[in-house]
Parts: C-alpha cells; structure tokens; sequence
C-alpha cells in the first residue's frame, strides 16, 4: 500500500533536484558562454589578462563591440563638462564611422548609449587597463602611433563646442583635465 504523504514527500523532493539541476545546468551554460566571450576578445585583442578581459565583459565589451571601445577617450573627453554637446556628438559619430563602425552594429548601439547617458568611471579605468595591456602586445612605434591617434582625436572632440562664437580657449578646463589624464594612460 503506498503512502500519500510518503509520496508527495518524495515527489517534492524531485521537484527540488529538478530545480536545482535545472539552476546548476543554467550556471554551467553561462560560464561556457562567458569563457567563449573570453576566448574571442583575447582572439581580437592578444590581451590574456583575466581579470581586465572579465571588467571587459562586464562593460559589455566582447569581440563584437570592441572596436567601440576605442572611442571611450573621445566619449569620457565630450562628457568632461556634464554634457554631450550635438558638434561632440556628431564628431564622435564621425569618427567611429571612419573607424569602420556600421549603424547595424552593436558597436554603434553602445556608443549611442553612452552618449545619451554618461558611462561611469569604471569604463575609463577599464580603458586605461586595456590600454596598459595593449602596451605589452604591440610594437612600441604602434603604441606610439594608437597614443597620437587617441589623443588628436580627444583633441578634436574636445574643440567642436569650445569657446565662445569661435573665440577665446576652444578646450574646457574639465576637457584639459581628461585629456592630460588620457595622455597619461599611454606613459
């Protein structure tokens, strides 16, 4: 003779393993999904750096995106002041489309984003890491050149909304500040 209590006792206790089964399976799928987000970005990037490639990922920067990532001097530059004015955004438009980045992208969905809400300090130390990282992959005349070509860039973001009617000092105080803060990632 069976026991009802016995019965829903165990069936309970198969509904859990169930769920916790279910949970574990989920978590183990996620972890492969991330290590494959990993293996990519180190494919695309040379970077091994655990760590910096996991802050990475947590920007929502993976081998799709990354070439975006190379606009976050010219974003943290245009929001330097409080505020995305239009010449800096056009500007940071042009430049990733010169970059290669197609409207279709979700390189250029995450750009947009951080021009309509302003990234939070951990996207330019994230940026500064990687630049650090780059360092150690690539020919010291190629690092100098990614370091000129960065910062003219900044540069140029940093003059479109500058001074008044034209005149007077085209870059912000708070624009110099990054730039000099940019400049210093590269040393």
């Amino acid at each position: 003779m069976s026991d009802p209590i016995h019965e829903r006792g165990q069936a309970l206790e198969e509904l859990f393993f169930h769920k916790k089964n279910e949970e574990l399976l989920n978590n183990l799928k996620a972890e492969m999904a991330a290590e494959e987000k990993r293996k990519a970005l180190t494919e695309c990037t040379g970077i091994n750096d655990a760590d910096l490639l996991n802050r990475l990922l947590a920007a929502n920067i993976d081998a799709t995106t990354i070439a975006c990532f190379a606009l976050v001097p010219l974003v943290v530059v245009a929001w330097a002041d409080g505020d995305v004015a239009e010449a800096e955004r056009a500007a940071i438009l042009s430049a990733s489309e010169s970059s290669g980045l197609s409207r279709e992208t979700g390189s250029l969905q995450l750009l947009e984003n951080w021009l309509q809400s302003e990234p939070g300090e951990e996207l330019l130390s994230t940026w500064k890491d990687y630049v650090a990282a780059l360092k150690t992959t690539l020919t010291n005349e190629d690092y100098a050149h990614l370091k000129t070509k960065v910062l003219t860039r900044a540069k140029q973001v940093a003059e479109t909304a500058g001074g008044f009617l034209g005149l007077g000092n085209k870059v912000s105080t708070e624009e110099r500040a990054v730039l000099d803060e940019l400049a210093l990632a590269f040393t």
